[in-house]
């Protein structure tokens, strides 16, 4: 068992590794606000695309709508990776001149085009190539070109990390999401279904061997979110009534698959059941909720939640926690559609700050447990993966370089979630934040800081030191104790001077609030007395021997 556990955490490393040496320029020109992406503001994305998985290539076309935010620039920077090819660029009718510098193009507007600020305007670009294939989606990132069980062909795209950049020209970074949406009109061999995110608009035979599926999404939507699933799927449409009214519900799994999955995937129900009840309304509505087969285990694909857990419960069968309570539940279910609140509509601005989308995920999937099975079955889940923290980097990491943190922005987050839970110590109070924060920030980008001070705000607490320790510096604080002479003797170390954290600790079984600092404070506490720290607090305990 603890094989599979740890080959999970080497299968997510890749993703998520920290930078070890300096930025490069290439960091900054992917990672950065750069001038050539500050001036204009993304509206809406028409991506026109070919896919063909005999030759495992694609084709097309990426119309943009954008509006002018600042003078002055005629550059524009739109990004597609090799060997992926930009053939054309086109804005009113005529052609335009680009600049490659690896995965960056600076697409150069002519002397005589004058943009005013506030302007809306459109530029085609026609692109084509054989996408980077990914060796082991979704962690390294790629187009994934498989055969199902029956040999029939089986294609997705998984693309967090590494970038839609990947396969289709976009801007490159998740500050700037299309306002006003996408459509994606996906062409393929009409032996198969090609699945989008968002709502079925219209399919369209273009002869006798070729189809086009319109998917249509009205949300804002992060790029790497924007997908397809090729495959021979069955369709199966179910609805839920939510907080916010009917939601459209449909399951894409393949058909050989279609009687099981019809079974499974009515835990899709429980799940948006328990995290309504935690975050509010599932915040995409109007682009309905799809589940769709997919040939690698899942991802958080908007509106389209890639999955491929091999209808088990837990992680590819396994409880992850081992505690008994991961195998309840289908893990990639339950923790993918968690990103819908946490990730895809409460956004981070830079990926430095992903803890925002992993570490709320991470803990939904605990509150998931507790809204089954009772508060102490969430907790244990939550302190189930401590096992898994490595604390070696900040789990934030360096802004405007594409700087990817570590693992620990799931499990430590996690951990740091229950730990704040605790300090506020109310849980109505608790559940209003979650909420007030998908309120706050729905289909927003955000950074740490902002979405810090809010829980701060809501809690009425000076959290600022609590935050800087589990954010940015690696390692967590130190509970030092020891008992002389009748007397608890205590105090925080590892930990800046300022901070401030109070802990729960049990006297006799008894709970009693401690409110240490850097410096030694003492407690009288009778003779023969028990001792220990709340377990959910997420600190390290050392006894000092007299």
């Amino acid at each position: 068992m603890r094989i599979r556990f740890v080959l999970f955490l080497s299968l997510i490393a890749p993703l998520f590794q920290a930078t070890a040496q300096s930025p490069s320029i290439t960091d900054s020109l992917r990672g950065g606000i750069t001038p050539e992406r500050a001036w204009w503001d993304l509206k809406h994305y028409t991506l026109k695309i070919h896919i063909d998985p005999e030759t495992k290539t694609i084709a097309g076309s990426n119309q943009i709508r954008f509006e002018v935010v600042s003078e002055g620039n005629r550059k524009m920077q739109i990004d597609l990776q090799e060997p992926m090819q930009i053939d054309s660029v086109h804005y009113a009718n005529k052609p335009l001149q680009f600049k490659r510098n690896q995965a960056v193009h600076y697409i150069e507007f002519p002397q005589d085009i004058q943009f005013q600020k506030n302007q809306v305007d459109t530029l085609i670009i026609y692109f084509s190539g054989t996408p980077q294939e990914a060796e082991n989606a979704p962690w390294d990132g790629g187009i994934v070109w498989q055969k199902d069980s029956l040999g029939n062909d089986f294609a997705a795209s998984a693309v967090q990390g590494i970038g839609a950049s990947i396969w289709w020209p976009t801007k490159e970074h998740n500050y700037d999401k299309p306002n006003e949406g996408v459509d994606l009109f996906y062409t393929a061999n009409k032996n198969f279904n090609v699945v989008g995110n968002g709502k079925l608009i219209s399919v369209e035979d273009l002869d006798e061997a070729q189809r086009t599926w319109h998917w249509q999404v009205k949300n804002p939507i992060s790029n790497y979110n924007i997908s397809f699933n090729l495959g021979k799927y069955a369709v199966i449409q179910d609805n839920s009534d939510g907080l916010d009214g009917k939601l459209e519900l449909n399951y894409y799994p393949l058909a050989q698959d279609k009687e099981k999955a019809k079974k499974h995937f009515a835990q899709v129900k429980d799940m948006l059941e328990a995290m309504e009840f935690w975050f509010g309304p599932y915040p995409f509505y109007v682009d309905g909720y799809k589940l769709t087969q997919a040939p690698f285990v899942g991802m958080e694909h908007q509106s389209n939640v890639a999955w491929g857990n091999g209808f088990q419960q837990g992680y590819l069968g396994n409880d992850m926690t081992q505690t008994g309570y991961g195998m309840t539940f289908d893990f990639m279910i339950v923790h993918e559609s968690i990103h819908e609140w946490f990730g895809n509509s409460l956004s981070y601005k830079d990926i430095a700050d992903m803890w925002l989308h992993e570490s709320f995920t991470t803990y939904g999937e605990a509150l998931y447990v507790e809204y089954f099975y009772g508060k102490e079955a969430g907790q244990a889940y939550t302190r189930g993966t401590r096992w898994r923290i490595q604390n070696k980097i900040p789990i934030q990491g360096k802004y405007g370089v594409g700087d990817k943190p570590g693992t620990d922005i799931y499990f430590k987050g996690a951990n740091m979630l229950l730990t704040l839970r605790q300090i506020i110590n109310d849980d109505s109070l608790w559940r209003d934040i979650l909420q007030q924060l998908q309120k706050k920030f729905r289909h927003s980008v955000v950074d740490s800081k902002t979405v810090e001070q809010e829980i701060a705000r809501l809690a009425n607490m000076d959290l600022d030191s609590f935050f800087d320790v589990y954010l940015r510096q690696s390692n967590i604080p130190t509970f030092e104790w020891m008992v002389k002479n009748n007397k608890l003797i205590y105090r925080y170390k590892e930990v800046p001077q300022n901070f401030k954290m109070p802990i729960k600790v049990l006297i006799n079984e008894e709970s009693v609030w401690l409110q240490p600092t850097t410096k030694w404070k003492k407690k009288s506490i009778g003779e023969n007395n028990s001792f220990q720290v709340d377990p959910n607090f997420y600190v390290t305990t050392q006894k000092v021997e007299k």
